[in-house]
């Protein structure tokens, strides 16, 4: 139950600071957009942009 619980919060966290990077003008459909703000926004995002993108 426990893991549950923290699964759903971390989803809620996860979608807040992505509408916040749509509302900054961020744009999914954009692909190179979407992999380069988040190379420019610190080392974790950028590993898993690049793990994405290569996936």
């Amino acid at each position: 139950m426990v893991y549950i619980a923290l699964s759903l919060v971390s989803v809620a966290w996860a979608w807040s600071w992505g509408f916040q990077w749509m509302a900054g003008g961020g744009n999914l459909l954009n692909l190179p957009s979407f992999f380069l703000d988040s190379d420019n926004s610190g080392s974790a995002a950028a590993f898993l942009a690049i793990d994405i993108a290569v996936v």
